[in-house]
Parts: C-alpha cells; structure tokens; sequence
C-alpha cells in the first residue's frame, strides 16, 4: 500500500476527481475556494475520537477514520464530525473530502462520513 502525499494537490495526491467548493474559515471568518470530493473507502478498525479546545475556549469534537482507498491503493486518515460504528472493513461514504499538508504531514476532514445504502433487489 502507497503513503499519500501532499507534494501535488488535492486530485493529484489522491487520485479523487475534484470540484471546486467555498467555505468558511472558523478562525478568521473569511470565505476561501478550495478543492473536496466525495468518494467510498474501507475503514479499517473503528473512528478515533479526537478533543480539541478551540482559540473562544469552547470544545471541539470529531472522529478520525483510519481508511483504505482501494481503487487507488492508498491508505490515509479523514475526520470527520460525527462517529459512524465501524468494524474492520466497513464501507463508509465520505463526502466534501478537503485536505493539504502542514508541517510534519497532512490534515484531511470531510463534512460528513455515512455508510452506503443497500441496494434491495
């Protein structure tokens, strides 16, 4: 299995076709274009749930998936802002997947993570 890596930009380091989205920064509350895709992986164990307090003292929560793109063969982790219950190989939709480097690696964060719906024959 491949590392991901931020070298190239979004579409390029993860093999996602992109589209163009507008959002809002927490910090500074000025709006930004950026690149997001939405795209099915395996999770790999269960979501970690992560704490932070932010700069207006107030606590933040999310949850870090382990994943496994299979199509791409890469393996990377995304947050996301709710827990999905998720045992080794589930399938998870993430969707306005958006991320880029930073210092000692990379950050990665959907807006929302689902499992797929089950197609009833």
């Amino acid at each position: 299995m491949k590392k991901i890596s931020f070298e190239k930009s979004l579409a390029e380091a993860t093999g996602q076709k992109t589209y163009p989205v507008t959002l809002k920064s927490q910090r500074t509350g000025n709006s930004y274009t950026t690149q997001a895709f939405d795209a099915e992986f395996v999770a790999l164990g269960k979501p970690e749930k992560v704490e932070k307090i932010l700069e207006d003292g107030s606590k933040s929560i999310s949850y870090r998936y382990e994943i496994f793109d299979t199509v791409n063969d890469l393996g990377y982790r995304i947050s996301a802002p709710s827990e999905v219950k998720t045992g080794a190989f589930t399938k998870l939709i993430f969707r306005q997947v958006t991320g880029g480097s930073t210092g000692n690696g990379y950050w990665m964060k959907a807006k929302s993570v689902e499992v797929p719906k089950k197609d009833i024959k």
